[in-house]
C-alpha cells in the first residue's frame, strides 16, 4: 500500500474534510504514522466542540470534521501496531487526549438525540452511524490497553456516554434498541462495550451502579433499555435485519447472550 502523502496529512490536519475521509479509506498497518493520528486529533479538542452543531454552516462544518476525524482515529486504533514505537506513541496521544473523547462522544449521542423525531432515512441512517462511531472508538480503545479502562472509570463524561448508548432507540414508530450494522462481524459495540467494562466485580462495576442510579431517569432509561434488549419481539426484528445489516444466526445468538450477561452482572446489586 502506497504512503500517505505529507500534503495529504497537513491538508487534513488544517480542516480539509475530503484529505481526512481519503485518510481514513487508505490507512493500513503498512502506511500509518503517528502524525496521521495527530491531524485527526487536532480536531477533536475539547475546545473544537461547537456548542449548537446544528445552528449554522459554520457549526455544522466544525462537527462534520470532527466525525470524518473520528472515522481516522478508529482506522488508527487498528493500524498502529507495526512496530512497539508506533503503539506507544498512538497510546500516549489517545491517553493524552481521552477525555476530549468521551466529550466529542457526547455531542454525537446529543446531536443524534436531536434528530430523534426526524424519520427521513438518509437522517437515520446519520444517526445510526453516529452513534456506532462512538460505540466502537470506545471499545477499540479499551481493547487497545488496560489504561483506557482506567480512564473511562475516572470519568463522569464516559459514565454518561456508557448510559448514553445503552438507552439508546430508533425512534420509527417502534421504538427498539438500536441495532448496529454488522458488516464486519463484530457484534453489536454497544453490547460489547458494556461487556468489557463489566466483566470484573468490585469498585468499577459500582461505578457504573452508581450512574444508573444517580437518578429516576437514569435508572427508568436503563430498565426500558435492558427489558427492550431481551423482549421476545426483537426476535424477528433482528432476523429481518439478517440481510440488510450482516446479521446471521450467530451473530443474533451472541447478542442475545451478551445482552443478557450485561444484565445478569449489573442486575446482581440489590439496589437495581
Amino acid at each position: 500500500m502506497a504512503r500517505i502523502p505529507e500534503k495529504a496529512i497537513q491538508e487534513a490536519r488544517d480542516g480539509d474534510i475530503d484529505q481526512l475521509q481519503y485518510i481514513s479509506k487508505h490507512l493500513t498497518i503498512d502506511n500509518y504514522l503517528p502524525s496521521i493520528l495527530d491531524a485527526a486529533l487536532t480536531h477533536l479538542r475539547a475546545d473544537r466542540i461547537p456548542s449548537k452543531p446544528m445552528e449554522n454552516l459554520n457549526s455544522l462544518a466544525i462537527y462534520h470534521r470532527g466525525l470524518k476525524s473520528f472515522a481516522v482515529v478508529e482506522v488508527a486504533l487498528r493500524c498502529c501496531g507495526r512496530t512497539q514505537e508506533s503503539r506507544n506513541l498512538t497510546l500516549l496521544r489517545l491517553l493524552e487526549q481521552f477525555e476530549d473523547f468521551v466529550l466529542w462522544s457526547q455531542t454525537c449521542l446529543q446531536v443524534a438525540a436531536d434528530l430523534a423525531l426526524q424519520t427521513f432515512y438518509l437522517i437515520r441512517l446519520y444517526r445510526r452511524n453516529a452513534v456506532i462511531a462512538s460505540a466502537f472508538v470506545l471499545v477499540d480503545l479499551i481493547q487497545l490497553d488496560p489504561r483506557f479502562k482506567a480512564a473511562f472509570f475516572d470519568s463522569p463524561t464516559a459514565m454518561d456516554v456508557l448510559l448514553a448508548l445503552w438507552s439508546f432507540w430508533e425512534m420509527d414508530g417502534s421504538f427498539n434498541p438500536l441495532v448496529p450494522i454488522l458488516a464486519d462481524g463484530r457484534g453489536c459495540p454497544i453490547v460489547l462495550l458494556w461487556t468489557l467494562l463489566t466483566t470484573e466485580e468490585g469498585e468499577d462495576r459500582g461505578t457504573i451502579i452508581n450512574s444508573i442510579l444517580s437518578s429516576k431517569s437514569s435508572l427508568r432509561n436503563f430498565c426500558k433499555a435492558t427489558i427492550g434488549r431481551v423482549q421476545p419481539e426483537m426476535v424477528p426484528l433482528l432476523v429481518e435485519f439478517q440481510g440488510r445489516l450482516g446479521y446471521t444466526a450467530e451473530s443474533i445468538h451472541l447478542f442475545f447472550r451478551d445482552s443478557f450477561n450485561v444484565m445478569r452482572r449489573v442486575t446482581s446489586y440489590p439496589r437495581i
